[in-house]
C-alpha cells in the first residue's frame, strides 16, 4: 500500500526515479529474503541456452538441467564478474525450471 502510495505520488520512499515507479496491483505477491556475497565457481557442467546439461559430446542429457554457478558459465560464458553470481542464479535457475517442467509433461 505505502508503495502504491509513493507511486501516484511519483515518489518512492527510498529513492527510485519516478520514470521507473510502477505500481504493484496483481496477485499474489512473492518475497525472497537474500544474503548477497561474493562467490564464485570456476567450471562447471556445459549447458545451452535452455540450461540443459551437455555430455562430451556436446548433447543435452534428457531430462538433466543445471543453473547457478553449477552451470558457470551459461550466461556469461565463463565470466563472474563481481556481484553477479546472483542474477546468474535467478536468469539460469528460471531458465532451467521452465526447461524442466516442460521436459516434465
Amino acid at each position: 500500500k505505502t508503495y502504491n502510495e509513493g507511486v501516484a505520488a511519483k515518489k518512492d520512499a527510498f529513492g527510485k526515479p519516478a520514470e521507473h515507479l510502477r505500481a504493484v496491483t496483481k496477485t499474489p505477491y512473492y518475497a525472497v529474503r537474500l544474503w548477497p556475497r561474493i562467490a564464485g565457481t570456476v567450471g562447471g557442467l556445459q549447458t545451452n541456452e535452455g540450461m540443459a546439461v551437455l555430455d562430451r559430446s556436446g548433447k543435452p542429457i534428457p531430462g538433466l538441467f543445471a543453473a547457478g554457478e553449477t552451470a558457470n558459465g551459461s550466461l556469461l560464458k565463463g565470466a563472474v564478474p563481481v556481484g553477479a553470481s546472483l542474477t546468474e542464479a535467478l536468469a539460469s535457475g528460471l531458465i532451467a525450471g521452465e526447461a524442466a517442467a516442460k521436459a516434465g509433461k
